[in-house]
């Protein structure tokens, strides 16, 4: 377990220092956005639960702002305590959102927290920010377990973002690491159990 968890921090360490000069990112973004909102899980889902990206992650503000234009039910995520607790909590604007505990954009402690009923919905669907993915949908995260603990009881469909130079053969797995159901990068999404591409 050690040797998992040193062998995370170092590629944290690598992971953070490439993502901060991503060639062409704004490209990529917009191509993944591309691939994502063409998804029929995605444009029909009951509930999107996005994130605020921070550290060179896939810029998702554009979707969200669409998302909340077409009057979609749209939650971000909030950090209650630094011990993993995390809810997402319901917005109407991205003007709502204020620096959190850790620094980044959240929901405030006073707008409405999503249900746990429609975090069973199987319609409901999650993107799951990481710094890495591998092929079978185990993602490299800040070491928090804010995520962890989310995929543990969300039974929706989940989609993790990354750039495909971030996209790994094999991570190294901890006892309480889930898989995402499918990856989007800039040149395609999968589901990682066929791996089967979408146009």
């Amino acid at each position: 377990m050690n040797n998992s968890r040193d062998e995370k921090k170092e590629l944290r360490r690598q992971c953070l220092e490439i993502r901060q000069n991503v060639p062409e990112k704004d490209e990529k973004d917009r191509r993944i956005r591309h691939y994502l909102s063409s998804l029929v899980s995605y444009r029909f889902a009951s509930l999107l639960l996005f994130y605020a990206p921070i550290k060179g992650e896939v810029d998702v503000f554009p979707l969200i702002s669409a998302a909340l234009e077409k009057e979609k039910k749209v939650a971000l995520p909030r950090c209650e305590d630094r011990f993993g607790q995390m809810t997402f909590r319901l917005i109407r604007d991205v003007g709502e959102l204020t620096p959190g505990i850790f620094g980044s954009p959240e929901p405030s402690e006073t707008a409405l927290r999503v249900s746990d009923t429609d975090l069973s919905r199987p319609d409901a669907f999650a993107l799951i920010p990481a710094l890495a993915y591998d092929r079978e949908g185990y993602r490299l995260g800040y070491g928090k377990g804010y995520y962890d603990r989310f995929l543990a009881k969300f039974r929706g469909v989940t989609l993790g973002l990354c750039y495909n130079d971030f996209l790994q053969d094999c991570l190294p797995v901890g006892d309480y690491d889930l898989p995402v159901q499918q990856i989007a990068t800039e040149n395609r999404v999968f589901t990682v159990e066929q791996g089967a591409a979408y146009e």
